[in-house]
């Protein structure tokens, strides 16, 4: 969702006026303004995370009808520092600009009804680095039968196959932003070496468990949008699944400008505003002056 309202507790969220306004224009088969990355993607080839939960809903609804899909970011504890991201979502990047941000919602979770959760949807931050998610995962609620897990693949997560072994289902989802030294850039200070022997070691685990399944995700941004094809050739050739949505923000790596990194791109949407390469090249020379030892791939 983009700019979904924030509220301090589950109660609140659950009896909203804002909650039920999306229920409303959905059943009006009316798109929300919060939807519009998956408007996008549906229009673009079919597919979205909306899709993908009404075909889980079918599922999710013979444990209980009052199931809960839990999702959300439990913390923002994170090891890296992708130029596409910003301090509330990452500690590394609070860091590096001396602008720390720290979230930690761990005892929140404690206070929702755990019993009805069904699905938990773990984001970040970074799952992989994080205590809070490691105590998630080593004590799931009964309840629960699918784990997804969206992790930038910089480390194995431990307790995949455990869940596995316990019939739970899991799908990770890799955030897959480009190959070789276009993914060093975007996904600082993350090595494409250790993040593709990663990936693929989830790839092998897909064929050993019939409850595992590997996704990965592309956020679309001016950084990437030209070698999009090649990451889909790569997910193709390896039998790795494959979606993406473009980036809202930061506004001046939204792919619809005009700039070097987006001119003669055949894809619907794209290049088709103005010319903002000066106000690109001025963000990115101070992305790059945070990130010590960072490689431009152009």
């Amino acid at each position: 969702m983009v700019n979904a309202n924030q509220y301090n507790s589950f109660r609140q969220l659950e009896n909203s006026a804002w909650l039920e306004y999306l229920r409303y224009q959905m059943r009006n088969d009316q798109w929300p303004n919060e939807c519009i990355r998956c408007k996008q993607t549906e229009e673009l080839n079919g597919t979205s995370i909306r899709l993908n939960s009404i075909e889980r809903d079918r599922i999710l609804r013979k444990f209980n009808k009052r199931y809960i899909q839990l999702g959300g970011t439990l913390d923002n504890y994170c090891n890296s520092a992708c130029v596409t991201c910003k301090p509330s979502l990452s500690t590394r990047i609070g860091n590096l600009k001396g602008k720390l941000v720290v979230k930690d919602n761990y005892e929140l979770y404690n206070t929702l009804p755990l019993e009805r959760v069904v699905e938990i949807d773990i984001n970040g931050g970074e799952p992989s680095i994080s205590k809070n998610y490691n105590t998630v995962l080593n004590d799931l609620p009964d309840s629960v039968r699918i784990v997804r897990i969206n992790t930038n693949a910089c480390v194995r997560i431990k307790q995949i196959q455990n869940l596995l072994e316990k019939n739970v289902a899991v799908i990770v989802t890799v955030s897959f932003d480009g190959i070789g030294n276009v993914h060093d850039y975007i996904r600082y200070p993350v090595k494409w070496d250790n993040f593709e022997s990663n990936m693929l070691y989830y790839r092998e685990l897909s064929t050993q468990y019939k409850m595992f399944t590997l996704d990965t995700w592309t956020t679309v941004s001016a950084l990437n949008v030209k070698h999009l094809p090649q990451i889909q050739e790569y997910c193709t050739a390896n039998e790795i699944r494959h979606q993406f949505a473009f980036l809202k923000e930061p506004d001046m790596l939204n792919v619809k400008y005009k700039n070097w990194l987006t001119e003669n791109t055949d894809i619907a949407g794209v290049a088709t505003d103005r010319d903002n390469t000066q106000e690109l090249k001025i963000f990115l020379d101070f992305e790059e002056s945070c990130r010590p030892g960072i490689e431009r791939f152009w």
